[in-house]
């Protein structure tokens, strides 16, 4: 009898087919890994940008003087002893905030954030009341401010600012 030695093409062909099968199921795997390592570097950078717009809009409005107009999507106010018109609201998808006494537009405005679903604006009135543009400005107690995002999954951020220089003194009573 002869001494055989080697493989014979049946176990060659069975070992590449379990072979094929484990990377097979392997890249699925890391299809899925790459897939959330992405989305979470998405999600990062955008809660970043989004950490940035609501620093901006707090301290904006913190130190705002006067309203001047104002829609449930946009305010136009003063500022820095009113030397100074801003201009903040939702362009499309875009939250802009513009340096004169015109709402943001297409053309006008630096974006401070992208990708908006909704932004409202509601100053209220230390009883909880809505505060009105005729309403004296000592009056306003807070402003509620609210943005959605347009991100899987959704984000939503509602914070209030109370305004410093409004001559109220602690904010709500």
């Amino acid at each position: 009898m002869k001494n055989k030695k080697g493989f014979t093409l049946l176990e060659i062909v069975l070992v590449l087919i379990i072979i094929g099968i484990v990377a097979l199921f392997s890249s699925f795997g890391l299809i899925e890994v790459v897939n959330k390592y992405v989305n979470t570097k998405q999600n990062t950078e955008y809660s970043l940008k989004l950490n940035i717009a609501v620093s901006r809009i707090f301290l904006e409005l913190k130190n705002l003087d006067s309203i001047i107009s104002y829609t449930t999507n946009s305010i136009i106010y003063t500022r820095d002893t009113r030397r100074y018109t801003y201009a903040l609201g939702l362009v499309g998808t875009e939250l802009k905030l513009n340096n004169t006494n015109e709402y943001p537009s297409e053309a006008k405005g630096y974006i401070l954030l992208d990708r908006v679903k909704s932004f409202s604006l509601k100053p209220e009135k230390s009883d909880g009341s809505s505060w009105q543009t005729t309403d004296s400005i000592s009056d306003l107690a807070q402003i509620k401010v609210n943005i959605k995002l347009d991100t899987s999954p959704e984000i939503e951020i509602t914070f209030s600012i109370n305004p410093w220089f409004n001559d109220t003194y602690n904010g709500p009573r």
